[in-house]
């Protein structure tokens, strides 16, 4: 950002550009070339799945715990996690809060990561794989992830600072409630319901009640996005409220589920606005995961800022659920810092009617 002066005045900071170095991964698998190269790897190659190390963790799951590939560890594994809740056939919610119950390890190592898979028990499709270092007990399954009246199971592997991951705990089956209003009895609200991915064809929300909210989405090629299986409003005050959340929230965010033709795909979806996005607005993002991220660095609003075009990958950047599966997971919305640069108030004329503010 820039600042001026003349003399003995000063001005206000300019608005904030930020620029974040691209991530180079030529082969697709989820591990930087800079990193694979580091540790011997083959960065024109697929080799995630490998384990040069043989400690039983693939050398993705080493780079998304921050262990080296080529280290075996030392010590004892972690005892293997109990699971705690939902019990076993339980009835649950479409995004269910799952407890992996406590960590112990006889060498008194720390607990640094939890990795959790959620699997869809009738195709035995992974529909989620995320490692956490945040909520290492507590995850809750993001949202559109899964739909209602399915079946699902869950597990989980907790990993230790002596490098050592313990082993996978039993499998635990849940089944969700029903949707409501579900007519075709898919599992999916009809209001929330998507379509077919035609380029360039809009597809609709609810009427606007509030300003700078979100009415439609359109996306950038059917070639890539197969259907856009759901979409949905939500309330960002129904999320987790944690040390990553701004100051300031949208009123609204949108939740999209994006099914691709391919896996590993990206997608270039555009999100229109019922009003223009105020100056120094960013594109935020909340998954279970990481939290809330400022996501403005994959995010360009357009000239007349009454929309924003934002790009995603599946398994990688924007998608919620951790897997390369051909399913994008996405709910995002608008920002602005605590203390704006804009000399005027926004929204609907008067106050701060685009966001609202946040109590940590």
């Amino acid at each position: 950002m820039v600042r001026a002066y003349e003399g003995g005045l000063e001005s206000y900071d300019s608005s904030e550009a930020r620029y974040i170095p691209p991530i180079m991964d030529n082969d697709g698998d989820g591990m930087p070339d800079d990193w694979e190269v580091r540790f011997g790897l083959d960065p024109r190659a697929d080799d995630a799945d490998g384990d040069i190390d043989h400690d039983g963790i693939s050398n993705r799951d080493e780079f998304r715990t921050g262990m080296e590939p080529d280290d075996p560890g030392v010590g004892t594994a972690p005892l293997t996690p109990e699971l705690l809740f939902p019990e076993s056939d339980a009835q649950v919610e479409r995004n269910p809060l799952l407890n992996a119950g406590v960590f112990s390890d006889a060498d008194g190592d720390a607990h640094i990561a939890t990795q959790w898979q959620v699997e869809d028990s009738v195709t035995g499709d992974i529909l989620l794989d995320v490692m956490t270092n945040r909520w290492l007990n507590l995850l809750r399954v993001p949202l559109l992830l899964i739909n209602g009246d399915g079946t699902y199971s869950w597990r989980v592997r907790f990993f230790d600072s002596g490098g050592q991951a313990s082993a996978w705990s039993a499998r635990a089956n849940f089944t969700t409630q029903a949707a409501d209003d579900d007519l075709d009895g898919n599992g999916i609200s009809d209001d929330q319901e998507g379509g077919v991915g035609q380029a360039q064809v809009t597809r609709s929300l609810s009427s606007p009640t509030i300003t700078c909210e979100p009415t439609d989405l359109v996306v950038a090629s059917e070639k890539i996005v197969a259907e856009i299986e759901q979409m949905a409003l939500i309330d960002p005050n129904d999320l987790e409220i944690d040390e990553t959340t701004p100051d300031r929230l949208p009123s609204a965010m949108l939740a999209y589920k994006l099914v691709l033709h391919r896996p590993g795909q990206r997608a270039l979806v555009t999100i229109k606005l019922s009003d223009p996005a105020p100056a120094g607005a960013t594109w935020i993002k909340y998954d279970a995961v990481n939290g809330w991220k400022d996501y403005s660095h994959h995010a360009a609003f357009s000239a007349d800022r009454r929309s924003v075009t934002v790009e995603v990958k599946d398994g990688e950047y924007g998608d919620a659920d951790g897997v390369v599966n051909g399913i994008i997971i996405d709910p995002s919305g608008l920002s602005i810092p605590a203390v704006s640069t804009s000399p005027t108030p926004i929204g609907g004329g008067g106050g701060w009617g685009c966001f609202l503010s946040t109590i940590h």
